[in-house]
């Protein structure tokens, strides 16, 4: 028995090294830089509000704009990420937040102030999403939470670096405002080790030969539709066309690029032997297009467009997310979306506000905290340093709390903790005692590392994920937005230490909350009839368009036998239906 543990968790650890192995240019690179500019945007807003002559309520007003942006934007980003893909879309956020901290570096007034966190909200909020669509579907629900953590970890060790880092700009500058050289800095790097992972071939055979081998671990532990609530994204062995698991394949094809484009060539054909003993991972946001069986006397030009679509990525796909390609994605497909998943919505999207208002108000009551006790700017960056050390290095405790106790669990500790501290915050006025309140912050937010990330990946729909993230992250940041306005309403007409003790009750109900009001673990997934009618119909109207277009009418009727035959009436995320085994 104990060598059967000993063995699992050596699996576990391998799985673990590879996956982020495969994904260290393209995720956890830009994940840290990216971190680095995000940690010193709210000290920045602050200090430079205070600079242009703010009160502390219109202060609070500026930190809410970048929230607010990132609620307008995120279904909107959610949308392009389904028709360009998490890189294209992380390309352009790193771009737009070097443009941010340009304009950042150049602020005089209310006017440029505004304009930099209309930018810098709008640009991390797009990367953020696309950087969690793209990792959830890379991860089966058995290693998810700490590697979730792991992520957040790493976040959290820019957390660290960025106001420290700001801090030293702050001493040896003699301005706190050259902090946007470094944002753009950060940015910059971000955007060159995104492209290299995208444009390089050592990469490619990288990922191509890691993803496959860190999927192949969690098949048996968590198998699709698993009587323990099986997990939409999990990781599951390949079956090749023509055999059938309830009729269901679930997964993403890791190709080598020849292999891939084969599969999109026109009139080509699927050989089963070639993709039976390759991984796959459940969830990428972009397709592998299937050719339908060739019919004799059927025009080959017709079936590019008619094509049975299997979520996933090969290994070209993977590195490199291509724009157009063919789905049955429409806005009837949110609407579906949203009625289907309303009951997981506002559940969980409850508890994701409450406790990502509890977490973000974190670095702007410390701020006001250290300037009531006569800090000066550098000093109020290394505290807010300070305070997410300990969260760097204890995030993986969130994970181990996830995986070990469950989802459930889990809830309760960051949330408890949370209010306890806010509820202590008020009494602290002297710089030891910042630094003792700071340290707690990040101890209790350690142990909720990944835990949002997690639980929204948990409960990803099997299609269109993308827009569902999208929904998902509106509603976390609607947390922000709330948060920083009630914060400011409540600092405005009732004081700092009332406006503390109102989120320590906060933080109490948001636990209670998080155990009897969130869907549970073992709780099945919605149907989502409304969703598959949508992608009907909008898989209808692609037909529709395509048979306009053909040269005569037999080749016509030819075509929807074909897709009858070979297309289920929706286009799934991270599972295709098979078609009937031929002869």
């Amino acid at each position: 028995m104990q060598k059967e543990h000993q063995g699992s968790g050596t699996r576990m650890c391998a799985t673990y090294a590879k996956l982020f192995k495969a994904h260290v240019l393209d995720v956890h690179v830009p994940n840290v830089l990216v971190g680095i500019s995000s940690s010193i945007e709210v000290p920045l807003v602050v200090i430079l509000g205070r600079r242009i002559g703010a009160s502390f309520s219109a202060i609070a007003d500026y930190v809410t704009v970048a929230p607010m942006c990132r609620v307008l934007l995120d279904i909107p980003f959610g949308i392009v990420i389904e028709y360009v893909g998490v890189q294209n879309v992380m390309i352009f956020c790193l771009l737009l937040n070097v443009i941010a901290s340009v304009i950042g570096l150049s602020v005089s007034n209310s006017a440029s102030l505004f304009i930099f966190c209309v930018l810098s909200g709008s640009s991390l909020g797009g990367f953020f999403l696309a950087r969690h669509i793209f990792v959830a579907g890379i991860t089966s629900k058995k290693y998810r939470g700490l590697l979730m953590a792991i992520l957040a970890g790493l976040l959290r060790w820019s957390h660290v670096i960025g106001p420290v880092a700001s801090g030293l700009f702050a001493v040896h500058s003699g301005d706190i405002r050259y902090s946007f050289v470094l944002s753009a800095a950060s940015s910059g790097m971000a955007l060159m080790s995104l492209s290299f992972a995208m444009w390089s071939t050592r990469q490619k055979q990288v990922c191509e030969q890691s993803c496959p081998t860190s999927a192949v671990s969690s098949v048996d532990a968590t198998p699709l539709c698993s009587a323990q609530g099986g997990d939409p994204l999990n990781v599951v062995q390949h079956y090749p066309v023509g055999a059938v698991r309830d009729n269901v394949c679930a997964g993403t094809l890791l190709l080598p690029q020849a292999t891939a484009s084969s599969m999109t060539r026109i009139g080509g054909t699927l050989n089963g032997s070639d993709t039976a003993h390759h991984g796959v991972i459940v969830g990428a946001e972009t397709s592998v297009i299937v050719p339908p069986p060739h019919i004799e006397g059927f025009h080959n030009g017709y079936a590019k467009d008619d094509v049975r679509t299997q979520s996933g990525r090969s290994c070209e796909v993977h590195t490199c997310a291509k724009a157009k390609q063919g789905h049955y994605f429409h806005l009837e497909t949110l609407w579906g979306t949203l009625v289907d998943y309303w009951s997981v919505i506002w559940r969980l999207g409850m508890y994701h506000v409450l406790l990502t208002a509890l977490r973000g108000n974190r670095k702007l009551l410390i701020t006001f905290a250290g300037m009531r006790a006569s800090m000066t700017d550098a000093q109020v960056s290394y505290l807010l340093g300070f305070s997410f050390i300990f969260d760097a290095i204890l995030f993986p405790l969130g994970g181990l709390v996830m995986d070990q106790c469950g989802r459930q669990f889990a809830m309760i500790p960051v949330a408890v903790g949370l209010g306890t501290v806010y509820m202590f915050l008020p009494l602290c006025t002297t710089k030891q005692q910042l630094l003792m309140v700071s340290s707690a912050f990040g101890i209790v937010d350690a142990l909720g590392c990944g835990l949002i990330m997690t639980l929204t990946a948990d409960r990803a729909p099997l299609r269109y994920g993308a827009p569902y993230f999208g929904v998902m992250r509106m509603v976390q940041d609607i947390g922000h937005a709330a948060g920083a306005r009630g914060v400011s309403s409540l600092i405005h007409y009732a004081g700092f230490n009332v406006c503390c003790w109102i989120l320590a009750a906060i933080g109490f109900f948001t636990a209670a909350w998080g155990f009897y009001g969130v869907p549970r673990e073992t709780d099945t997934l919605p149907k989502t009839s409304r969703l598959d009618q949508a992608a009907s119909v909008a898989r209808e109207g692609c037909l529709c368009k395509l048979s306009f277009g053909s040269r005569g009418s037999e080749e016509t009727a030819l075509l929807k036998t074909a897709s009858l035959s070979t297309t289920t009436p929706t286009m799934t995320y991270g599972t295709v239906a098979l078609p009937p085994p031929l002869g």
